[in-house]
C-alpha cells in the first residue's frame, strides 16, 4: 500500500512524501525511525481534502474550541502524532465537539 506522509524533523522542517508499506502501523514505524514526528499519514487512494463548506464547528461552544486548539497544540508540540492527539481529544471532549473531531479524524 502507498501512504502519503508529512513529517517534521527535530529542527521543525516539514517534509512531505510517499512511503510503501503493508500497513499504517508499519509505515508509521518506518517514519518514526527517521528521527522525526509524524504529522499526517494517509493511504494514497483514500486521501481527500476538506473544503470550508464541509468543515465548520457549528454549534460548538467557544470555550470548547479554545480548549481543543490549546490542547492539540500542546500534544503536537510534545511530539504526539496528529491522529493520536485527535483521538485523545475526541474521547475527552463534549458530545458536539467529539462529533466534529470524528469528522476531522476520518480525513486524517
Amino acid at each position: 500500500m502507498l501512504f502519503i506522509y508529512k513529517i517534521a524533523d527535530q529542527a521543525g522542517k516539514i517534509t512531505t512524501g510517499q512511503i510503501e508499506a503493508s500497513s499504517n502501523n508499519e509505515a508509521r514505524a518506518r517514519l518514526a525511525s527517521q528521527n522525526g514526528t509524524v504529522l499526517n499519514l494517509v493511504e494514497a487512494k483514500a486521501r481527500t481534502s476538506i473544503t470550508k463548506a464541509e468543515f465548520t464547528f457549528g454549534r460548538v461552544k467557544l470555550i470548547d474550541k479554545m480548549v481543543f486548539a490549546k490542547h492539540l497544540a500542546i500534544m503536537i508540540k510534545a511530539g504526539m502524532p496528529l491522529d493520536e492527539g485527535l483521538e485523545t481529544l475526541m474521547v475527552q471532549s463534549s458530545a458536539a465537539m467529539s462529533a466534529k473531531i470524528k469528522v476531522i479524524l476520518a480525513d486524517v
